[in-house]
């Protein structure tokens, strides 16, 4: 129920109540595509549907991968993609993971 478009490394999300930004989070190189699935209803009088989706994609150099998503509301595109680019993901000696990102001046 909203639209949507891929920006560099995030996509913008904008429905009537504002603006979220869909950020991916991983080590990895990644990107976002885009594209359409079928869909129909399990109903006799239901139409065939195409419905439109993105997804991130990664080629993964390492045995296990991890992908965090960050769902942050923005005000608008620029606010996005400061926000995408303050993105951190570390991992300490034992393997536990921390995300980290700014948003309006705070980590």
């Amino acid at each position: 129920g909203v639209n949507y478009k891929i920006i560099d490394n995030f996509t913008l999300l904008e429905g009537n109540e504002g603006k979220m930004a869909m950020i991916p989070i991983t080590s990895d190189d990644f990107c976002i595509t885009s594209g359409k699935h079928a869909f129909q209803a399990i109903n006799a009088t239901a139409k065939f549907q195409w419905i439109d989706y993105f997804e991130t994609v990664i080629k993964s150099t390492q045995e296990r991968t991890t992908i965090a998503t960050i769902f942050v509301p923005v005000e608008n595109a620029e606010e996005a993609k400061i926000i995408a680019n303050s993105k951190r993901l570390t991992a300490d000696d034992s393997g536990n993971l921390s995300i980290s990102f700014t948003h309006k001046g705070k980590i």
